[in-house]
């Protein structure tokens, strides 16, 4: 028995250090990064704490100072940001190792909580190991650990991990049960103000108790259920009566109708379910297929249930061979539920979910089956599932958005501060042709990065003090797409008859997502195979007035109407 725990400690240790080894390897690239995604600027500008009274502003101001696309309250996220800036700066360096270090924190986690799902398999503790370095290399890691916007995944993940894991400590507590309760809750508090995901943490928490309490009777467990996740709930209302008091309505981005909802699920569907995505089929096929095999789990429910009953099919999900199998699929479900109602499922918002599915797949290819026809099916599935998060990993697959992201990013920021500190009439400033995403051959996890809008490029001339010296307004009319990769387009432009015709080879042009409302001296219209466009000026510039034209080569500017 000593040597046991010896050993278990010694593979404890050894599995911790190899996870942070094999994780700044991976990573460790991006410690050299500029800040990345369009979201960078307004987060950090708002998390910049140069006093007491700028703490009180990430508490009482929307994540970033607010969106186009939605108004969010998640202040300890804000916070973080807030935290690097105290110790770092604005040196990038700082906020990527916090990210990766999140990342090799949440990696860690996997490793304990398969560790204790896996007891009672034989060679538990590897297994464990192996589901922890899977997640940290899954693919779903590169669309996360680069962007410094995507950090608020990171932080819920591992708030509703520690939080999961005290509500599953106190349950089973002969004493201090109250102090683990309340350390629970405390825990999820920091989930639900870090992001709105986590309003599916009184689910998670009634699912927990409903599956792995012991009592058999199933009404009396389900309201005890109720009873241990009310709190919780009282945490997520919390949140939004905050939300609506300090910005006067709720404003978070919301489904426009049932083709969201759907396209959401797929999305969500096939995010998870990696090997799949990589098929790139179209969106009828993935359709087709989400509903085939959404048939068949329909029909296999059914039938289970004629064949046991409702109460026999609870046993038989619930039992003590099957119950954490039915708590990973349930957990898996909530959240594809949740991404589907909200309508609206990005790759990076699996990182949580991804967890389980990984540890899911891992413990299939531990577990032993009676049945040698589940057991072929399951295992094969498990086996498929960790060697795309394997063989798809940064290890092997090149994810180069995020690095050309860093470097585009970095060059046009410091080419427009040289212009601007050149030009000091400039304050209206039209952007065309903007470099604004890179990644347009795939949909897998990692292979796609935004840049920059409008409202990243007011942020950040607040953010690096180029404001309130000067006022200068930054207005975003048309951006550039990128495939992923060693950036080599080319853009042109020819000036004529108070016109710029703009050609693009090896990239795409697209009018503003976020188009200005306000009155533009020019009218622009993009060929529909967005590789040509064409500006025509209705009025003169004003002494303020610049375009700023993106070109590979540089930045051109353009201070009055062309001519000739």
């Amino acid at each position: 028995m000593p040597n046991k725990k010896i050993y278990r400690k010694l593979f404890w240790t050894a599995g911790v250090i190899s996870l942070a080894l094999l994780c700044f390897a991976v990573y460790g690239e991006v410690l050299g990064y500029y800040f990345t995604s369009m979201d960078a600027f307004p987060l950090l500008l708002i998390g910049k704490i140069d006093s007491l009274k700028d703490i009180g502003k990430v508490f009482s101001s929307p994540l970033g100072g607010g969106f186009p696309f939605g108004t969010y309250y998640r202040p300890l996220s804000e916070l973080s940001y807030g935290i690097d800036y105290l110790i770092w700066g604005k040196n990038p360096m700082g906020y990527h190792l916090t990210d990766i270090l999140l990342h090799l924190i949440n990696s860690i986690m996997v490793f304990v909580i398969a560790g204790i799902l896996f007891s009672d398999f034989r060679r538990g503790l590897m297994y464990a190991w192996i589901a922890s370095i899977l997640f940290l290399l899954n693919p779903l890691g590169a669309a996360v650990v680069p962007s410094i916007a995507r950090r608020q995944d990171m932080l819920i993940a591992l708030m509703l991990c520690l939080c999961l894991l005290s509500f599953a400590k106190a349950e089973r507590a002969g004493k201090n049960r109250t102090a683990w309760y309340a350390l629970s809750m405390i825990i999820g508090f920091l989930a639900v103000f870090s992001k709105e995901s986590a309003f599916v943490l009184p689910v998670l928490i009634w699912l927990l108790s409903f599956i792995f309490s012991n009592d058999g009777d199933y009404k009396k467990r389900s309201i005890t259920a109720v009873k241990r996740s009310a709190p919780f709930l009282s945490l997520a209302l919390l949140n939004t009566f905050l939300h609506v008091y300090l910005f006067g309505s709720w404003g978070v981005h919301g489904s426009s109708g049932l083709s969201q909802n759907a396209a959401a699920a797929i999305k969500s569907f096939f995010t998870l379910a990696g090997p799949l995505e990589i098929l790139q089929l179209s969106l009828p096929l993935k359709a087709a297929a989400l509903l085939v095999i959404s048939l068949a789990a329909f029909l296999f429910l059914m039938n289970a249930l004629r064949k046991h009953g409702v109460r026999g099919f609870l046993d038989v999900i619930l039992s003590r061979e099957r119950r954490v199998y039915t708590y990973l699929l349930t957990f898996i479900l909530t959240f594809m539920a949740l991404f589907t109602v909200s309508g609206k499922s990005l790759d990076f918002y699996h990182y949580l979910p991804n967890m389980a599915v990984i540890i899911l797949a891992v413990m299939a290819l531990a577990d032993t089956f009676t049945k040698k026809w589940v057991s072929i099916v399951v295992k094969f599935s498990g086996g498929i599932l960790a060697a795309y998060a394997f063989f798809y990993s940064p290890v092997f697959v090149d994810y180069t958005a995020w690095r050309s992201s860093s470097e585009l990013t970095r060059k046009t920021l410091d080419e427009t501060e040289k212009a601007l500190g050149s030009d000091r009439d400039a304050s209206r400033i039209y952007l065309i042709n903007w470099p604004g995403f890179i990644g347009l051959e795939s949909e897998a996890p990692g292979t796609n990065s935004t840049i920059l809008v409008s409202y990243s490029m007011e942020a950040w001339a607040e953010w690096s003090g180029l404001r309130p010296s000067r006022q200068v307004e930054f207005i975003h009319v048309s951006y550039t797409s990128f495939p992923a990769g060693k950036i080599s387009a080319r853009l042109g432009y020819v000036f004529k008859d108070k016109k710029i015709h703009a050609s693009a080879a090896g990239c795409r042009l697209a009018p503003s997502k976020f188009p200005y409302k306000g009155e533009i001296p020019f009218k622009l219209i993009i060929d529909a195979d967005n590789t040509k466009g064409e500006l025509t000026f209705t009025r003169e510039l004003e002494n303020n007035e610049r375009l700023f034209l993106y070109d590979i080569n540089g930045i051109r500017i353009v201070r009055k109407a062309v001519s000739g």
